[in-house]
């Protein structure tokens, strides 16, 4: 299967060239591998080792259209399970010119993720990305912009759990610059997220026996805003600052099993809360490109339902919990960029990176450093 995989991604690749000769095109292979402090993300501290082959190729049709193809495969060594094939395709298009005031932006992307162990099956998954959004220069300091986001997500093999899910998004943002180099970018939005839940248990929050809630059709409402700072610091450093605030409208309405916050759970990424992250970006060492930067989040996940063992009756009962992580990252990444060739660029690269998690649920305090080699080629 890999190699027929292989082998229609190259056959893509050369039907695309032969469609016009004079159309431009970039290639990109990448290999990175490393140490993973905590695979799981939870206080099982499990760690692994891990290499990623990518190719990616892009290709130019017109000039105001670029195809995007890639794939990918990531091997871990000792969950071997977990090892799974990357297929992405994505097509943007922007029709307008870049001098005009208007201008607008189109694209459609599908990814396909299959995971190697058979008992990971329920996590492949097919996604499915569209944008579309309109910009309008109101002066060389003042950018608008607006449109709609809309992701469609399959689980082809969760019969127990479905997890298939889609979300709308309607954003609206303004980028200013101030003062010569200094750039402030705000964007705000609202969204919905139709998903699969559990039917309400109950104004108890419990039900002692038996399966606690039937599953129904609904949807979670949101919104969030997120305001980001950047400058110049000197002439080879540069700064950037953002900030998100993201809020449900209707958490009480929506429930969900307690394994539903684990690792692969199409529920693992909703959650609300606030962040703040902080960059630095270096060309102060000769042939070097140093970046660092923290950020810290603030998550509150999706009410579950979960099994509790009564301490006083030893009866097992359904019960709610909300889980709210505080979670820290710091990392650091060095890189240096070669000239390879008449038109290739090397860019082999090191990163480490620490996280640390405390959380309402014991079973996800966790921390661990994570560390990857990576060389890229570029064409």
């Amino acid at each position: 299967m890999p190699m027929l995989l292989g082998l229609s991604f190259v056959s893509v690749c050369l039907l695309l060239l032969a469609v016009s000769t004079r159309a431009d095109y970039a290639f990109e292979v990448g290999f990175d591998g490393g140490h993973i402090g905590n695979l799981y993300l939870d206080a099982n501290d499990v760690k692994d080792k891990y290499s990623t082959t990518r190719v990616s190729f892009k290709f130019y049709p017109i000039s105001q259209m670029e195809v995007n193809l890639t794939d990918a495969y990531t091997y871990y060594n000792k969950t071997s399970d977990l090892s799974n094939f990357l297929h992405s395709r994505q097509i943007t298009y922007i029709p307008t010119s870049e001098e005009s005031h208007l201008s607008v932006y189109l694209s459609g992307a599908y990814d396909n993720v299959q995971y190697k162990g058979a008992d990971r099956e329920v996590a492949d998954n097919n996604n499915s990305r569209w944008i579309a959004s309109l910009g309008f220069r109101l002066s060389p300091a003042v950018n608008l912009r607006a449109g709609s986001r809309l992701t469609a997500t399959r689980y082809p093999h969760s019969e127990d759990i479905d997890g298939d899910h889609e979300k709308y998004e309607l954003f609206a943002g303004i980028n200013l610059s101030l003062f010569g180099s200094n750039s402030v970018d705000v964007e705000a939005g609202l969204g919905r997220i139709d998903f699969v839940f559990l039917d309400e248990p109950g104004p108890d929050g419990y039900k002692p026996y038996g399966l606690p809630a039937d599953m129904l059709e609904g949807n979670l409402r949101l919104y969030y805003i997120s305001p980001r700072f950047s400058r110049p610091l000197g002439s080879r450093t540069g700064l950037s600052i953002s900030y998100t605030y993201r809020q449900f409208t209707n958490p009480d309405e929506v429930i969900i099993f307690g394994f539903s916050t684990e690792f692969l759970s199409p529920w693992a990424s909703v959650y609300e809360g606030s962040s703040v992250t902080v960059k630095l970006k270096s060309y102060l060492i000769p042939r070097l490109v140093v970046t660092t930067g923290a950020g810290y989040w603030d998550k509150i996940y999706l009410t579950t339902l979960e099994k509790w063992i009564n301490p006083v009756y030893g009866g097992e009962e359904w019960r709610r919990f909300v889980r709210q992580d505080y979670f820290i990252l710091r990392y650091i990444s060095l890189q240096r960029p070669v000239s390879f060739g008449v038109s290739g660029m090397l860019e082999p690269t090191v990163t480490v990176a620490y996280s640390h998690n405390n959380s309402s649920d014991e079973g996800y305090d966790y921390s661990g450093t994570t560390v990857s080699v990576a060389i890229i080629y570029r064409r």
